[in-house]
């Protein structure tokens, strides 16, 4: 009786050791999948320049800041974006979902607004960044994750930004506009 019930040990850890395998390749595969997917997704919509060529023109009391997550730099030798995502509010009004790859962009009145956001899910990083905004400017916020040490959250420089911009992330909506001209934020 011993000698079953140890044949039948010696089996099942075999069997929970090779189902792990198996689980970790598919796990692996599909993940890469994923990553497809979304860029399939986020490449469906206009890119930043081509947004910004056909953006109307801000009204001089009012500022524009464009809010961005920048495609993830280990994961562009990869050829996949990482499908992150990050929730915020421009003064605790609603919430948006900003993944990585893409950008939003609103024009909002001369003033100082609090961007608060959570990066990471319910457990993640959460941050609140006062902007002030300037009537006839253009700025940008960035967005990443703590992967990089690129946590909170900040502005950028207008040529780092469009670099960062440039070919790589796309706008969320199909049309481009500012997207507080169209939603209530």
């Amino acid at each position: 009786m011993n000698s079953y019930y140890h044949r039948n040990t010696v089996t099942s850890s075999k069997v929970l050791h090779l189902t792990a395998i198996l689980l970790i390749l598919v796990l692996t595969t599909l993940t890469g999948c994923i990553h497809a997917m979304h860029d399939a997704y986020v490449s469906a919509f206009p890119t930043f320049e081509e947004t910004e060529s056909a953006w109307p023109d801000m009204e001089s009391d009012k500022g524009r800041i464009v809010v961005y997550f920048p495609r993830l730099p280990a994961l562009e030798k990869m050829g996949y974006g990482k499908f992150g995502f990050s929730y915020f509010d421009i003064n605790g009004g609603r919430t948006l979902i900003l993944e990585d790859q893409t950008f939003w962009f609103f024009d909002l009145p001369e003033g100082t607004y609090q961007f608060k956001f959570l990066v990471g899910g319910i457990f993640g990083s959460k941050a609140m960044i006062p902007v002030a905004i300037e009537g006839g400017k253009i700025m940008y916020l960035r967005v990443a994750t703590t992967e990089f040490d690129d946590f909170p959250p900040k502005l950028i420089k207008d040529t780092q930004a469009r670099e960062e911009l440039e070919g790589k992330v796309h706008h969320k909506l199909k049309d481009p506009l500012p997207y507080n001209e169209n939603h209530k934020i």
